[in-house]
């Protein structure tokens, strides 16, 4: 069972508690002070394995690591197979889906391309306090997972479908190209004006606060083992609907890892029925529901991360990442910095100059780092016509936003 990290979570335990998510009680506490060093992820020291010459953090199919700087296995498992059930009486025969049980493919991506995906399941590796079972849970989870009770989904589940990151593989473009970034939040309960089995998904085109939210294209390579890389995706701001407002990530010096594409073009990664109980609920740290298949890395500088503000813990995201404590009297709870120079005081895990992770006794330690492995299945792809969000129009004043991501 993976070894859920407990920080400094309570805003976010509140209002997930308000929601009737539940959680183990220790991950509900702030931490008493603001991290004084570089962060340490507790799964350091797994020896990695290798595809198309990657060194990745741990083995396919136990738990997910990664220390700053380090790529996870794509196919990492936070879950315990012991714990899959084998059988379930849950029904998905009539989920709309090409394959209710491959990956549950919403499309059937067309030979010749483009390949066009949505994460289902994204599973945060770093940095620590993303790795909570409340972030995981309350943010990652019940936006990513499809709120459609006849594939797998409880009736009365939190999912919404609000959080997606999409993808585009040309592999017919000289040199090959990936186009990925987020799109507006699409379920069935959004129908007629977005339908994820019909209409499809379109990348977020406008601009939230400072930032600049757009999908970003980058050549891919693919490896002697069939995998694919995109190594050059630099800066991408990627938009998180959660609860009425837009999270911002702001991600620099993005890559993908390991990407690899079933025979038929619809899976990346592959999802599991046994997983599901009875009641169609599944245990995200018990059986995996998603396998996954690729891997994603980059990092956030603590500067972009303390602009961006998350109006529900009322602290930036640098004072979530960083431990910091709430501010008094409801004021909003930011990284400290330096009465003279005003540079932030809180550490990080990773340099932004020269990239590298941060040590001890060093000077830089401004950024941290972001690691993640995901699984995706088909969608359609569509050019945003009619939706505003991309075609840069939409409201923004209900987001939260700071300063634009750079590489």
């Amino acid at each position: 069972m993976k070894r859920w990290t407990t920080v400094a979570v309570s805003a976010l335990c509140a209002c997930a508690g308000a929601a009737g998510m539940a959680f183990v009680n220790t991950a509900c506490g702030w931490k008493d002070e603001a991290i004084e060093g570089p962060a340490v992820n507790g799964d350091a020291g797994i020896s990695g394995g290798a595809e198309g010459g990657v060194v990745y953090s741990g083995q396919a199919g136990v738990l997910c690591a990664a220390t700053a700087g380090q790529v996870p296995n794509p196919e990492c498992d936070d879950g315990d197979e012991a714990e899959c059930s084998k059988s379930t009486t849950c029904n998905i025969s009539s989920c709309q889906a090409v394959s209710t049980t491959a990956c549950q493919a919403l499309t059937t991506n067309p030979p010749g391309g483009p390949l066009d995906f949505r994460m289902r399941r994204i599973i945060l590796v770093a940095p620590t306090n993303l790795t909570t079972l409340a972030a995981q849970n309350t943010v990652v989870n019940t936006g990513v997972d499809l709120n459609e009770p006849q594939c797998g989904a409880p009736d009365a589940g939190p999912q919404t479908g609000d959080f997606s990151w999409i993808l585009s593989i040309d592999t017919t473009a000289k040199p090959p190209t990936m186009t990925t970034g987020g799109a507006p939040p699409c379920d069935l309960s959004d129908s007629p004006s977005c339908n994820p089995f019909t209409t499809g998904y379109c990348f977020v085109n406008k601009t939230v606060g400072t930032f600049s939210v757009k999908p970003v294209t980058a050549p891919i390579t693919q490896a002697s083992d069939g995998t694919y890389s995109a190594n050059s995706i630099g800066a991408i701001n990627v938009p998180i609907y959660f609860n009425g407002s837009i999270i911002v990530l702001p991600i620099n010096g993005g890559q993908m890892n390991g990407v690899k594409i079933s025979p038929d073009g619809n899976c990346i990664g592959s999802f599991n029925p046994d997983a599901l109980h009875a009641d169609c609920s599944n245990d995200y740290t018990a059986c995996s529901l998603w396998k996954t298949d690729g891997s994603i890395t980059g990092y956030i500088t603590l500067e972009q991360a303390d602009g961006v503000v998350i109006s529900l813990l009322n602290a930036t995201l640098c004072a979530f990442l960083t431990g910091t404590p709430p501010a008094s009297q409801g004021a909003l709870a930011v990284c400290p910095r330096d009465p003279t120079t005003h540079a932030i005081t809180a550490y990080g895990d990773y340099c932004s100059s020269p990239q590298a992770p941060a040590v001890d006794g060093g000077t830089c330690h401004d950024s941290f780092w972001l690691a993640a492995t995901f699984a995706a299945s088909a969608v359609k792809i569509n050019d945003g016509t009619g939706t505003a969000d991309c075609t840069g129009g939409g409201s923004t004043t209900v987001t939260d936003a700071g300063d634009a991501a750079a590489d």
